[in-house]
């Protein structure tokens, strides 16, 4: 169910791309289903969760605290169990599967020091020109994967700031399921088991609803870990955690649907029993966590924008994007498309790149309606390579602007060679020159 809402809604392209983030967006599904198959010990499933994570996380900086908290709670899950035995082969068979794919990358970096790999990952992605993004706008930017018409049901992904503005409806989808088992806990009910309330032992009958409480729950650890990792990202790594939240937001919802509807299936067949027991006006103040937790979410949903990273609210773009908001209107209409590449005589820097993504994003927020082209060479102003189309969606690319679109290249690096053709209008806080095109 989470292939056929992610990959042909998402885009083919994110499945069949190679480019190291987009494994995350089958990636995390994928150890979300082998972890919950793991969760009663079962062997072979330790060991795929394992291989599972350590690909992903291997595979990308972003990936690390997502991976290592469903594997935490997959732990704990695995210990609540007076089965020792069957723990020992499970844990004993993960840690020779970890010690295996991590052996080359740890002796690596201890042969290497400062020098390692893993060391300058880590360095990297916790260092950056644009401060943390906070866990304010995180958690704005994780309810907004569960926005009307998120990514994972067909619209544009959002990188770097891009506004939306769509309100979390998709959360009633796991939040119906706390209001159900949070009326059985307090109600007294036995939906979920046999005489023992809802964390009592289950019947067969029930099994595909504690299956998809199960995929709900490790859903939802992953999705705070992708949380907590995007508000401690820092420029470039920052704009590929949305990946993580857009994949485990339609896992989250897939199995809140489906547990609330084999859930009706049964109680539609008459095997509910007693679930009208909760009913009673005696019962009802038992339901004030429900309300409160109802309330919680549509407060947050109310005051839910668009993900603006903190480095990016000041004025640190303000003149540009007015300079450019004006050449727009004034050389094409209020209309206008502007079109934003990016030139470096020796490559663009990590600080660049970020402080060209912060512009584009800010461009977005001021309502100019644009795209990006290929990065520009310095000397003849021919388009070159992807560069910076590479941070921002798919339906913002363009491969040069049209004859009626106004083209603005950010020049940048320490000999910024700008040809006769391009005229320089302002420059970016980092000193990067903001032109347009004359010719």
């Amino acid at each position: 169910m989470s292939f056929v809402l992610l990959a042909p809604l998402t885009g083919w392209s994110y499945v069949t791309s190679p480019w190291n983030p987009m494994v995350g967006l089958l990636g995390l599904p994928l150890l979300v289903v082998v972890a919950a198959a793991a969760w009663d010990r079962d062997v072979v499933s330790s060991v795929a969760a394992v291989a599972v994570a350590s690909f992903l996380i291997q595979a990308h900086v972003g990936n690390v605290g997502t991976c290592m908290a469903i594997l935490t709670v997959l732990a704990l899950g695995q210990l609540r169990t007076d089965a020792r035995s069957d723990l020992r082969k499970a844990w004993g068979a993960a840690a020779g599967t970890a010690l295996l794919l991590w052996l080359v990358p740890g002796v690596q970096q201890l042969v290497s020091g400062r020098s390692g790999n893993v060391w300058k990952i880590m360095r990297f992605s916790r260092n950056g020109p644009i401060p943390k993004t906070g866990f304010g706008d995180a958690i704005q930017a994780g309810m907004r994967a569960f926005r009307p018409r998120p990514a994972w049901l067909g619209a544009t992904n959002v990188y770097e700031g891009v506004a939306d503005h769509g309100r979390p409806l998709w959360l009633l989808a796991p939040l119906g399921v706390g209001m159900v088992l949070l009326w059985d806990r307090y109600a007294g009910g036995t939906s979920t088991g046999e005489g023992g309330g809802a964390l009592g032992v289950e019947g067969n009958g029930r099994i595909g609803e504690r299956v998809a409480r199960r995929l709900l729950g490790i859903a939802i650890v992953g999705w705070l870990g992708a949380v907590v990792m995007l508000g401690q990202g820092r420029g470039p790594v920052r704009a590929y955690y949305t990946v993580h939240l857009e994949s485990l937001a339609a896992v989250i919802v897939a199995s809140s649907v489906s547990y609330l509807a084999l859930r009706g299936l049964r109680l539609s067949r008459g095997r509910g029993g007693d679930w009208a027991v909760g009913f009673h006006p005696w019962n009802l103040g038992r339901l004030v966590p429900v309300v409160a937790l109802a309330g919680v979410v549509v407060f947050a949903s109310m005051r839910t924008g668009s993900l603006e990273p903190q480095g990016e609210r000041s004025d640190s773009f303000s003149r540009p994007v007015e300079v450019i908001k004006d050449s727009a209107e004034t050389a094409l209409g209020p209309r206008g498309r502007v079109v934003v590449s990016q030139s470096s005589p020796g490559g663009v820097s990590n600080e660049e790149f970020s402080f060209a993504m912060g512009f584009v994003a800010a461009l977005n927020r001021s309502g100019v309606d644009v795209s990006v082209g290929l990065e520009v060479d310095p000397t003849s102003g021919d388009p070159t390579i992807q560069g910076l189309q590479l941070a921002v969606p798919e339906s913002l690319w363009v491969d040069a602007p049209g004859s009626g679109d106004l083209a603005v290249v950010l020049f940048s690096g320490e000999k910024r060679e700008v040809p006769k053709q391009w005229r320089v209008v302002s420059s970016l806080p980092n000193g990067t020159l903001v032109t347009v095109r004359t010719e």
